[in-house]
């Protein structure tokens, strides 16, 4: 994945890359690289897949 899609989607799980950020927070590169906080969208990513599954139980059950 790459950051700048999440960050369309999800901004409060993407931020400046540590090794780009200067003490006063602006990118040392010019860049602005950014990084994921996997940590923040694991359990999103949980979620959402219990709700695909929910609603795939739904569907097999009117199938049936």
């Amino acid at each position: 994945m790459l950051a700048q899609q999440i960050q369309q989607v999800m901004p409060e799980v993407v931020k400046q890359a540590p090794f780009d950020m200067s003490d006063d927070g602006s990118s040392k590169s010019g860049e602005n690289y950014l990084t994921v906080q996997y940590d923040r969208l694991i359990p999103l990513l949980i979620e959402a897949i219990k709700q695909l599954k929910q609603e795939l139980d739904v569907l097999r059950g009117s199938i049936s």
